[in-house]
């Protein structure tokens, strides 16, 4: 397979010649396929980042997608992907709920765009990027919050109110910042509003015509397939995934990756390949990761 970057164009002349001298050439597209090399929620301290750490050596491939938390500080995560990453492909970054812990989440997604683009990453947070053919839609992708929530295909207002009343406990709202410099944080329904605004960008994308293969990266799970069995039923299991089914079932990208949950899956749903391949903390180093886990489409 020939490796190549963003600017490598994988076309060539075929050269017909007819029996009244015409020379005619059809300019045609080489079908190479991608490999994507996936991983996300490495969750290192400010010391690994500092020593570039890696759980091995980088494998072969032509992209990598990173679905989110680095680290706890979204410059660390960047300058991670940049020092350790870069240098032996393209990279992709997709912010996760922790790249924003202490910081203005609005703010830091502005500069986290700026910084990515000095160091030479591709960082999707509500965008789409296209890499030798293949087209890249990547957002945070926040959760819903309906997981459980629904009955009989409408919003139960109970139900989801004790649903936004559990996540309003959870760690996402009492670390990330709206306003740091008035000490507010983000509350269940802005992000709640954000991963609907998110939603409607993904699917604008994805309802635009692509001759080619359409891959969807986010951090948060999109799919009760992605949830750990001993933990769908807890109360806070509407803080990690929103059921994305029906968005799955309309456009059937080609691949769709994820993070967040921290456990790694891989499975089909209507003609999607859906994967989440999280290192997780140190205390869980039997969920399945796979440091060299390479897709190809």
């Amino acid at each position: 397979m020939r490796r190549r970057g963003a600017d490598c164009p994988l076309t060539f002349g075929l050269l017909l010649a007819f029996a009244d001298g015409l020379l005619v050439c059809i300019d045609l597209e080489l079908s190479v396929h991608m490999e994507i090399w996936h991983i996300s929620d490495l969750h290192f301290s400010e010391q690994q980042i500092a020593d570039a750490f890696s759980h091995g050596v980088i494998p072969k491939a032509d992209i990598a997608v990173v679905v989110g938390d680095v680290s706890d500080r979204m410059e660390d995560s960047l300058a991670w992907c940049a020092k350790v990453i870069r240098p032996h492909m393209p990279v992709i970054y997709v912010p996760g709920n922790h790249d924003f812990y202490f910081v203005d989440l609005t703010e830091t997604s502005a500069r986290a765009r700026k910084l990515a683009a000095k160091l030479g990453i591709y960082y999707l947070d509500g965008d789409t990027v296209l890499v030798d053919g293949v087209r890249f839609i990547g957002a945070t992708f926040w959760s819903d919050l309906e997981l459980d929530a629904v009955e009989n295909g409408r919003l139960c207002p109970v139900k989801m109110g004790d649903n936004l009343h559990r996540a309003r406990m959870g760690s996402d709202y009492k670390k990330i910042y709206s306003d740091r410099r008035n000490s507010r944080f983000v509350t269940p329904e802005v992000t709640r509003a954000l991963h609907f605004e998110q939603k409607r960008y993904i699917g604008r994308m994805l309802a635009r015509t692509h001759d080619g293969p359409t891959v969807v990266a986010t951090h948060f799970a999109i799919h009760e397939k992605s949830a750990n069995p001993l933990y769908r039923y807890t109360p806070t299991s509407h803080c990690y995934l929103s059921d994305q089914d029906r968005l799955i079932a309309q456009f059937s990208p080609t691949l769709w990756l994820h993070g967040h949950v921290h456990d790694c899956y891989e499975y089909d749903i209507h003609g999607t390949r859906v994967a989440c391949n999280p290192g997780g903390y140190a205390h869980e180093s039997g969920n399945g990761f796979r440091w060299n886990l390479v897709h190809t489409v």
